[in-house]
């Protein structure tokens, strides 16, 4: 077997037509893998498939014969290779790791640009997920999976696996749209405990959880899974995970713990918002990657830009905080807005910019975000954003207006609205504790503590972030009423403590709402702590992170929501951090518009 390694022959940047494609040379299972790789381009029409699959460990590595040179791959590609090789004939196929050359940044920035290309110009995309485990779950995962989508198919009148009339909403959509009528699993015949071993195990795949899947699966329409002996189309995948995501006998077993059906059936839910990429990377945040810049690399072909586009090129040879600056920059252009920054988490390290958001970590679902569409809040009355970016610095200058400055600030966290914790008697003693603070320390004083009406609305509708949407005064009402009837049930065994907080008459009118709906929805995860505080204009607000007495609320020119500002004591509060976005009660349609504008810089 040859050692030398193998020579890359230089690929043409000059124009995006110049790739490789690989030939497959027939073997047996237990021959080694041989290959060559030719330069082919758009014009000559080449026929290939694509390999999509995990990189797996990269300090595990097998060779690959190519021509007389010696190329090393992840095992996890090489046992694809030995997979897909044909015993008889030759097999023309495209993988990363050998049809790039991984050690040429330039033409790995080049080729990466163009990566939704060469998907979608392949005859077929052929996922990999591994080899069939100890126990041989594979045939029952796959059957299962065909028995299930078979099932569901005829119940939502599709025609067939292959369908796609129906794209225009994703399977996850149309599930839930008739939830109330689908099978349930023993009507499907899949209440085997062997069976829910078996999907379990097959969505457990870390292939799912690939920032580059998401790309590569919707380039392409001709997709088929193989793992082991066995294969299946990612259509009828995509369906199950769907229906294994919400049927509500199966999300609570303990077998789908660590299952992967969301990232499965989030994929098509990304890949229908082009135009709406800032929430492409929301969602793909959680996703994973080897290299942190392909969250933005691996995603830059499902977007819509424009004139700066240049900015999102590949280019390896950037820092991280060069490539996420970078997509800043390219959302503020693109979208003359300040959305970008809503994304952006603050102190989680001194050393990274408070303004360049983390796409390379998790974001977690709440507000706005959780609503689920755009927010019709204009704070500023509309207009366009004004931003300058120092590169050199990493600095950010912003125009807008300070709303105010915070004078009081209470700590709470979004899993105080879970119904598991009202229901737990330990839980609910720490919450009325929690919230016996937090009125207290709200209240204008401690002789009088009541707070009026107007007081408990504002702190209603702050703490649901105005639902994303403008509220007219019998919602605001009704939001009132059932935050107050969530506050009677946290106080269900001591509402003395609570008529010292809130008057008499409220307390009767609630008595038709339901408490258990206020500050829904809440997810079965940790949240990070939020602040919900009152400013020097005596307004209140909550934000997605802790504040802190003298942080001021700062409304950008072009944004959403306003943003909380911590001042840097090292710089005389010339320069501030970005702790996170926020909902003020009054603030949100422009009451403060004709507030001076002025420069804030931002690090």
């Amino acid at each position: 077997m040859s050692s030398k390694t193998y020579n890359y022959e230089r690929l043409s940047q000059d124009t995006p037509v110049s790739f490789r494609v690989l030939e497959l040379l027939p073997g047996a299972d237990s021959d080694p893998i041989r290959c060559y790789l030719h330069i082919a381009n758009w014009d000559d029409h080449p026929e290939y498939e694509t390999i999509s699959y995990a990189w797996g460990d990269p300090n595990i590595q097998e060779q690959v014969i190519c021509d007389d040179g010696v190329i090393h791959v992840t095992k996890s590609l090489h046992t694809a290779l030995t997979h897909f090789r044909d015993r008889d004939r030759a097999r023309f196929l495209w993988a990363d790791a050998l049809c790039i050359d991984q050690n040429n940044l330039s033409e790995r920035g080049f080729q990466v640009k163009h990566m939704k290309k060469i998907y979608q110009n392949a005859r077929k995309v052929q996922v990999w997920l591994g080899s069939d485990d100890e126990a041989f779950q594979a045939e029952t995962a796959i059957r299962s999976i065909e028995a299930i989508s078979d099932a569901l198919y005829a119940k939502l009148g599709l025609q067939n696996a292959g369908s796609n009339h129906h794209k225009k909403k994703t399977y996850q959509e149309l599930l839930l749209l008739r939830k109330d009528n689908l099978p349930t699993p023993q009507e499907i015949g899949i209440d085997q405990g062997s069976v829910y071993r078996a999907l379990a195990w097959f969505y457990s795949h870390r292939y799912f959880t690939r920032i580059w899947v998401i790309q590569e699966i919707s380039a392409n329409e001709q997709r088929e899974i193989n793992v082991g002996a066995f294969k299946t189309t990612w259509d009828r995948l995509d369906l199950v995970a769907s229906y294994l995501g919400i049927e509500p006998s199966l999300v609570a077993l303990p077998e789908f713990a660590n299952a992967h059906c969301w990232w499965v059936s989030t994929i098509a839910e990304i890949t229908s918002l082009p135009d709406r990429w800032l929430s492409i990377l929301y969602l793909a945040s959680n996703y994973q990657c080897l290299d942190t810049r392909d969250v933005i690399y691996g995603l830059r072909g499902l977007m819509t830009l424009g004139t700066e586009e240049d900015l999102l090129d590949p280019n390896y040879e950037k820092s991280l905080i060069d490539v996420y600056r970078g997509a800043v920059e390219a959302a503020l252009m693109h979208f003359q807005n300040t959305d970008v920054l809503l994304y952006a988490v603050g102190k989680a390290n001194p050393a990274w910019p408070s303004w360049i958001p983390r796409w390379d970590k998790p974001m977690l679902f709440r507000n706005p975000f959780r609503f689920g569409n755009a927010a019709s809040f204009k704070p500023t009355g509309g207009g366009l954003a004004s931003w300058k970016i120092d590169k050199d610095a990493n600095e950010l200058s912003l125009k807008g207006f300070i709303a105010g400055r915070i004078e009081v600030v209470e700590t709470y966290n979004q899993r105080w609205f879970a119904d598991g914790i009202l229901d737990v008697a330990g839980e609910r003693s720490k919450l009325k504790l929690a919230w016996t603070k937090l009125l207290q320390n709200l209240s204008p004083a401690h002789q009088t503590p009541q707070l009026g009406e107007d007081t408990l609305t504002s702190m209603a509708v702050a703490l649901s972030f105005g639902f994303g949407r403008i509220l007219n005064e019998t919602e605001r009402l009704e939001t009132l009423h059932s935050f107050v009837a969530y506050l009677l049930l946290v106080f269900e065994d001591n509402r003395g403590a609570l008529e010292r907080y809130i008057p008499p008459t409220l307390l009767q009118d609630v008595k038709a709402s339901d408490g258990h709906v206020f500050g829904k929805p809440v997810w079965d995860f940790d949240y990070p702590d939020a602040s919900i505080f009152i400013t020097s204009r005596k307004m209140i607000g909550c934000a997605v992170s802790t504040a802190n007495v003298g942080d001021n609320v700062f409304v950008p020119l072009g944004s959403a929501y306003p943003l909380v500002l911590e001042p840097h004591v090292e710089a005389n509060g010339q320069s501030h951090g970005i702790l996170g976005f926020s909902y003020v009660d009054g603030l949100m349609f422009g009451e403060l518009a004709e507030t001076e504008v002025t420069n804030v810089m931002i690090r």
